[in-house]
């Protein structure tokens, strides 16, 4: 609504009325920053005035660098430059007789105005910019009671399926950054813990450039909440719901001039529980040879804790120091019992086993992080660093237990103690008013010394990773034209010691990636882009380990000590259209992944009671081409009603064989070249109804994908989040269900010449939450500028 404001009620208008009679014009330009973070203002005003009839002459808005310029005739005015909730800027200059470059503009925010108007639809709850989309959490009614994996399925281009693990573009392993910063709150588990509503904003980036890590493939950045009101704001919430589901969360936080101090406590416990059934027959030369079924009961109970300290102090002008210290808590009790029922080809029982797999997960997770930010006489010279420690202790302890004598029972534990020490400089400055310049170091320094212990046997493995990397940006603007070219190179070396064999293996990957990004605005409303990235996935400590684990009877995964990066190349060219009521925002992309990693799924050659044991390990298989189209359109028609739609249509494009030879002495050959069509769609429904309810309804649909060896089928599902405000907004009622009909199901279908496996997994009930919310000192702003209906216009 901003944008329809200041261009509908300003530009238009100045456009027309804007003629006049003077002789000579000149160029004023400038760039608009806020004060106290330094970042660019997109959409503020500049107004020239005539000095003698008051009446606006001329007027501009800042792009999205915040940069503005703008043609304006000889003669004397009152300029101002202004955006909605800052202080209005009177500028000290009144005669135009040439052409002049202001610099760089700070506006302060105007904290006492913001105490007392509401802006309605001032920010939208999705904005596309040029490489990147920013989702704003406070305007999705499910971040009252959600986690953020939770909100991420609401973004657009985001996918979160029920292990946690998330999708971006249809590409697996996207880098998650909590506040512009590589963390080790970023895995899946510690997402679950992290409430969304400790959340103030979600940056989601298709093609990151050279400043990201070289394993980026695209970036999502979560931008925790800073209070920028002056003094003490807190507000807390209670959640229960369905299933053994209770929390709470205290957001407090005090802001003065030169101080911010925020600490946000929160504590969940849940159960989740989970239902499998598999069937699946054995062929040998083609004829049935036996059949296999089993059924699952999965139960999960899990207290959460998790927490946020930080403070930022103004040391200076243009000095900022930082802290945060972040501390999470998770302890998980974990039951599967499964039942498995043997037949031969006649469909007659030969064998049968109860299987009982209780696991015990604890994790404490602990960092600290401290940041510096000085700014230099231009506001564009940039020095910024950050340092931070962090210890993720993780302990795994399993028993498995079979009713079946034929089957061995089991009892291990496995530690892992992750110790990271990351850093990073970057300086950024300008080379001239349309050019800027950013060049910086970023080191990772990790180890992970690993145990397992069994009642078989103990081994000790302890895997090291250090990574240096330097960077450079350059950037330049040329009227409409903007470039982006940028160079990383990145050295890592990977140590993996295998303490009890004395057996070492060691990994050096030094690669240079570059990146290119081309924007063009055809105006205000629309922009093209081109870019292009070169990056690297190296492997995990996970996909590395040598350890067998038990999925079942009969199957097992184990690690590949061997495995190889995978390295890609992704091109993407996007358009965007942009008004005040619709943005569509289509894009063509085109991906290529040489070295790509497969999980393989052999027979061993091993026999279980009959049954070809089966094995699964990640192996380099040939490459693949993804390429497709995918888009993102917004349309809101009214102030309360708007809907926001996300489809991505895709081929993998795969070509590869793997070959190997089993136990016995069997040659294995896996030909996994196909072409697969596929997708995901969504659609996002918001209704307003001022002073009664919000409601927000999600539906989800991913399409049939489909390889040599597997086929996952297609499912929807729908959640849904209502909210009241009362108490003169000084209070919230929501409820939430994340799987309405219980339909967020994965059925997958293996197979090879000698088995056929159909699966299905789906939760056993699905998720209802009520959750309550209180401000305190946090009055209800008692004037509303609804600028969708043009109650505010300048005078002409």
């Amino acid at each position: 609504m901003r944008k329809i404001f200041f261009l509908c009620n300003l530009l238009l208008p100045l456009i027309l009325i804007g003629q006049n009679n003077y002789s000579s014009t000149y160029t004023i330009s400038g760039k608009i920053i806020d004060t106290a973070t330094k970042l660019p203002i997109d959409y503020a005003t500049i107004i020239f005035k005539s000095l003698d009839s008051g009446i606006v002459k001329y007027g501009g808005i800042t792009n999205h660098k915040g940069h503005f310029s703008l043609d304006v005739s000889s003669g004397f005015y009152h300029t101002t430059v202004a955006f909605i909730s800052y202080k209005t800027k009177q500028l000290a200059i009144s005669e135009i007789n040439h052409d002049i470059n202001l610099g760089t503009i700070e506006l302060e925010l105007d904290t006492e105005n913001l105490q007392e108007i509401e802006i309605q639809g001032s920010k939208k709850a999705i904005e596309v910019k040029a490489n990147k989309l920013i989702f704003n959490v406070s305007k999705d009614i499910a971040s009252e009671s959600k986690m953020t994996t939770d909100v991420l399925n609401n973004i657009p281009s985001v996918a979160v399926d029920p292990t946690g693990a998330i999708r971006l573009n249809g590409l697996a392993n996207p880098t998650i950054l909590i506040n512009g910063k590589v963390t080790v709150l970023s895995k899946a588990d510690a997402l679950k813990s992290l409430p969304a509503s400790s959340i103030e904003k979600i940056e989601v980036i298709s093609n990151p450039g050279a400043s990201y890590q070289a394993t980026s493939t695209g970036v999502i950045n979560i931008i925790l909440k800073k209070g920028k009101e002056e003094g003490f704001h807190t507000s807390a919430t209670i959640s229960g719901g369905y299933r053994n589901y209770y929390g709470g969360l205290v957001n407090l936080n005090y802001s003065s001039n030169k101080t911010n101090v925020y600490f946000y406590p929160s504590f969940v416990h849940k159960q989740d529980a989970q239902i499998a059934t598999t069937e699946t027959s054995y062929f040998n030369n083609g004829n049935p040879h036996a059949n296999l079924s089993r059924n699952s009961n999965y139960t999960s109970t899990k207290n959460d804790f998790s927490s946020v300290l930080g403070a930022d102090f103004k040391i200076s002008k243009k000095s900022t120091l930082s802290g945060v210290v972040n501390y999470t808590a998770i302890n998980a009790n974990n039951t599967t019992k499964t039942t498995a029922i043997l037949f031969d080809a006649a469909s007659i029982e030969t064998g049968s086993n109860n299987r009982t797999h209780k696991g015990k997960f604890n994790n404490d997770i602990f960092e600290a992080t401290l940041s510096f930010d000085h700014f230099f006489k231009s506001e564009e010279q940039k020095l910024s660093s950050y340092f931070s420690y962090s210890n993720d202790d993780e302990l795994y302890d399993f028993d498995i237990l079979n009713s079946n004598p034929t089957f061995t029972d089991e009892s291990y534990i496995e530690d892992n103690e992750i110790n990271n020490y990351r850093a990073e400089v970057k300086y950024a400055a300008p080379i001239n008013d349309s050019s800027n310049f950013v060049a910086g170091y970023y080191g990772e320094y990790g180890d992970i010394p690993f145990q397992y212990i069994s009642e078989a046997a103990t081994e000790h493995i302890n895997y090291a990773e250090n990574i240096h990397a330097v960077f450079a940006e350059y950037e330049k603007i040329m009227g409409d034209f903007y470039v982006g070219i940028s160079l990383r190179a990145e050295f890592s070396d990977v140590t993996i010691d295998f303490e009890d064999v004395f057996t070492q293996k060691k990994n050096t990957y030094n690669n240079l990636f570059p990146a290119v990004y081309l924007d063009y605005m055809f105006n205000d409303e629309e922009s093209i882009t081109l870019s292009y990235t070169n990056k690297i996935g190296r492997p995990s400590y996970s996909q590395l380990q040598p350890f067998e684990q038990k999925y079942t009877e009969t199957w097992s995964f184990v690690g590949n000590i061997h495995l190889k990066p995978v390295f890609y190349h992704l091109t993407r060219l996007s358009y965007t259209l942009s008004t005040s009521k619709f943005t569509f925002a289509p894009s063509l992309f085109f991906n290529r992944y040489n070295d790509y990693w497969q999980r393989v799924t052999y027979e061993t050659g091993e026999q279980v009671q009959g049954i070809e044991k089966l094995i699964t390990t990640p192996e380099n298989v040939g490459y693949v081409n993804y390429y497709g189209i995918d888009f993102t359109a917004m349309y809101s028609p009214t102030n309360w009603l708007s809907f926001t739609g996300y489809v991505n249509l895709n081929i993998f494009d795969q070509h590869g064989v793997f070959e190997t030879t089993n136990t016995v002495g069997e040659q294995i050959r896996l030909d996994y070249t196909n072409a697969n069509f596929g997708g995901s769609q969504s659609l996002l429904t918001k209704i307003k109804i001022p002073k009664i309810v919000d409601f927000q309804v999600n539906v989800s649909h991913e399409l049939l994908s489909q390889s040599n060896y597997s086929k996952r089928k297609a499912y929807t599902y729908t959640s849904l989040a209502i909210n009241r405000d009362f108490w003169n907004n000084t209070a919230s009622l929501s409820l939430n269900s994340n799987d309405v009909f219980n339909s967020f199901k994965t059925a997958r279908d293996r197979f090879d010449a000698s088995y056929y496996s159909e699966g299905i997994l789906t939760n056993k009930f699905p998720t209802f939450i009520v959750s309550f919310t209180y401000r305190f000192n946090q009055k209800k702003h008692n004037k509303s500028v609804d600028f969708g209906k043009k109650d505010i216009k300048p005078e002409f």
